[in-house]
């Protein structure tokens, strides 16, 4: 894949992820069971923000202030390419999208259960993606004195966070 010429943030991928939603929203007739299954086809965009900012507000870290503790970043520095990153991450929107596909051959009651099973099943994903992550960061020296570093910053900076 080529490498990017512009750097978006965070703030570049929502404005691009709330501009999908909306143009969804828009020019569909909405009915319990279409809205279920966009917000399932978007879960992708939103599982992992959505839960490191409820993790950072359960630890009582300041929620609004700059990290890296999504699952992304994390994955990153773990050392994996981007290619391959931008592979995980389309297999799971993928599968997002074959299970929304599903839901909207649902009645809504069905389709209300099997939008329950996804959060359940993305927010699980997501922690055993992270707990394993963060499991390989600790054992792995070369990424412990990464982390050793930014301690360092933090403590010389007064930072609680970066």
């Amino acid at each position: 894949f080529p490498r990017a010429k512009i750097f978006m943030g965070d703030v570049g991928s929502y404005l691009i992820g709330a501009t999908l939603a909306w143009l969804m929203l828009h020019t569909a007739q909405i009915s319990v069971v279409q809205l279920l299954a966009i917000l399932v086809a978007m879960s992708s965009m939103i599982a992992d923000p959505t839960l490191t900012l409820i993790l950072r507000i359960v630890q009582g870290k300041p929620f609004w202030r700059a990290h890296r503790q999504h699952l992304y970043q994390l994955l990153s520095r773990t050392g994996l390419s981007d290619t391959k990153l931008l592979v995980n991450y389309l297999v799971y929107a993928c599968l997002s999208f074959l299970m929304a596909r599903w839901i909207t051959m649902q009645t809504s009651l069905n389709a209300c259960y099997l939008t329950a099973l996804w959060c359940v099943l993305s927010s699980l994903l997501w922690g055993f993606s992270r707990r394993k992550v963060l499991r390989m960061h600790r054992h792995s020296g070369r990424y412990a004195r990464v982390d050793n570093k930014l301690e360092k910053l933090k403590k010389q900076n007064g930072a609680r966070d970066l």
